[in-house]
């Protein structure tokens, strides 16, 4: 009877001790929380030691979802094995609004940075929500506002945009975070239509930044002093910052407009040409740019090359005034006819009878024509018809043969790479035995490509895809052979670890490459390189 009390007492111990760990794990936990938004670092290193503790149900869920959010800080992901809204439903389910609005919010916020937008604003609404009535942190409340303008704003919905940027600035200047509040403030200027409302914004937003010393910073200033103080040296300044040091080419267009001023034209000329490659595809910077440009021309006296340059964008800009303008005309001259309608309709009544005969005479001239207009109309028609068919003949084979010859090259690079794999495996298996020198010869010749296999490889691909990579480089002059050796394998689905054993590099060297070429391409971080390459195939 002694040994039982003694058994019982020792497992209420043992309780009692795992309760208290659990406490002091439950506080370290409440810290990382805590830590979030202003050291996710610190956060992620608690979280760290509390991986392998064994934590209570509930706190289990909070852990996952601090987790999922200190890595999307982090490293713009989330872990592949946590389900946010399996989180939210539990979390909810046990009256936890606060992280069951969290685990929605860090959802949204994922699926806004993959581009999903329908699905990121569907789990932002269902976090304010949850945030209603319940005792939440402002800088979540304000930064689920944030995400929501910032996803309409990329619909084009910008007076929508501005109404969630102005929910959400009282709460991130309530959370004390200098950089999220001077960012609310940029957006609140940006988006809205109120000159007043937009001074306050902007001047609101300068007042947070000399707290700040980062790339953000400069960019808030920027957006606030183009619009409050747009001929400051500190603008000047700030543009040839970000546009050198930071690479953001478009502020090249205020350093063009400074040395136009400051009659340096060398230093404008140097920016002109920045403009012109950042805003090939961006129509107002090629307006933008092509007004600058005749101002050059004009500060070197080449008077008729600039308004040669005028008149073009003079043309542009006043035909679309003139499709807007016809569209009025348009709807004017149809109420004049609606007007007028019944005036006509009067004098017809008076001139029917010596109209009808005419009309007689007149339909059957036209019933002729017509006639004649169909036989010709049918004839022509068949003929078309029997062109357009040999044409479609002519392209399906074509497409067939290509199709062939692309299959047949696909197959023997699989070949390559089986043979590579088997060969590699041979290898380790008798990796204590030294390799005859004729094994290594036959390995480097027919596994690894050589510089003349890749030659002849990159003839038959160009001519399967319709010299695609000629047309690459021709666009993109700094990509290198082995950029386009890589760029040739993404675009045949080779995987890294295959187009490692062709190339005989590691993957690092590979994945190395893959970052060079979406620089060299204008590509950011939220690009696929592959999707790239296959959208531009064509």
């Amino acid at each position: 009877m002694k040994r039982y009390w003694v058994v019982i007492v020792a497992i209420t111990v043992l309780a009692g001790c795992s309760r208290n760990s659990e406490r002091v794990w439950d506080s370290t936990l409440g810290m990382a929380v805590d830590s979030l938004w202003s050291n996710p670092v610190l956060a992620n290193a608690m979280l760290e030691q509390l991986e392998s503790v064994r934590l209570s149900e509930s706190d289990r869920h909070i852990y996952n979802i601090t987790r999922a959010h200190a890595r999307l800080k982090l490293a713009h992901a989330l872990p592949l094995e946590t389900d946010l809204e399996e989180e939210g439903r539990y979390c909810e389910s046990r009256n936890m609004r606060r992280f069951a609005g969290e685990a929605y919010y860090i959802a949204g916020a994922y699926c806004n940075l993959i581009g999903e937008n329908a699905t990121a604003m569907q789990h932002l609404k269902q976090a304010e929500h949850l945030f209603e009535g319940a005792v939440v942190p402002d800088i979540l409340v304000g930064m689920t506002y944030y995400k929501m303008g910032r996803i309409s704003e990329t619909e084009q919905l910008y007076d929508v945009a501005n109404r969630y940027y102005v929910d959400a600035v009282p709460h991130l200047d309530q959370a004390g975070l200098a950089l999220y509040a001077a960012c609310g403030w940029r957006e609140v200027g940006r988006t809205t239509r109120d000159s007043a409302i937009r001074k306050e914004a902007f001047e609101k937003a300068l007042s947070f930044t000399p707290q700040l010393d980062t790339l953000t910073s400069a960019d808030i200033r920027y957006a606030a002093l183009s619009r409050l103080d747009p001929m400051s040296d500190e603008l000047v300044r700030l543009s040839r910052f970000l546009c050198d040091s930071a690479g953001q080419k478009r502020y090249a267009y205020d350093l063009v407009r400074y040395y136009l001023r400051e009659h340096r034209l060398d230093s404008a000329r140097m920016y002109l040409n920045v403009l012109a490659a950042d805003t090939a595809e961006e129509r107002w910077s090629r307006d933008k740019y092509a007004f600058l440009l005749s101002r050059y021309q004009h500060e070197l006296g080449q008077n008729a090359q600039a308004y040669a340059t005028l008149l073009s964008l003079y043309n542009k800009q006043s035909g679309e005034i003139e499709a807007t303008g016809m569209s009025r005309t348009f709807t004017i001259s149809e109420q004049f006819d609606n007007a007028s309608e019944r005036e006509k309709n009067l004098q017809l009544q008076v001139e029917k009878q010596r109209l009808w005969l005419a009309l007689f005479i007149v339909a059957v001239v036209i019933l002729a024509g017509l006639i004649v207009l169909v036989l010709v109309s049918s004839r022509r028609r068949a003929q078309r018809l029997i062109e357009t068919s040999e044409r479609e003949m002519q392209i399906a084979r074509l497409r067939s043969e290509v199709e062939i010859r692309r299959s047949s090259m696909g197959r023997l690079l699989a070949q390559r790479i089986q043979m590579s794999k088997s060969m590699q495996e041979s290898m380790k298996r008798h990796q204590e035995d030294k390799v005859p020198a004729w094994v290594q010869e036959f390995v480097e010749t027919n596994l690894v490509m050589t510089e003349e296999q890749w030659a002849l490889f990159q003839q038959e691909f160009n001519a399967n895809y319709s010299n695609y990579l000629v047309r690459l480089k021709q666009d993109h002059p700094s990509l290198t052979a082995s950029d386009l050796q890589v760029i040739a394998l993404t675009v045949l689905g080779v995987d890294i670890s295959d187009i490692c054993r062709l190339l005989n590099l590691t993957k690092r060297t590979i994945w190395g490459r893959r970052l060079r070429i979406k620089e060299h391409l204008g590509l950011s971080s939220e690009n696929q390189l592959d999707e790239w390459l296959l959208a531009h195939l064509q």
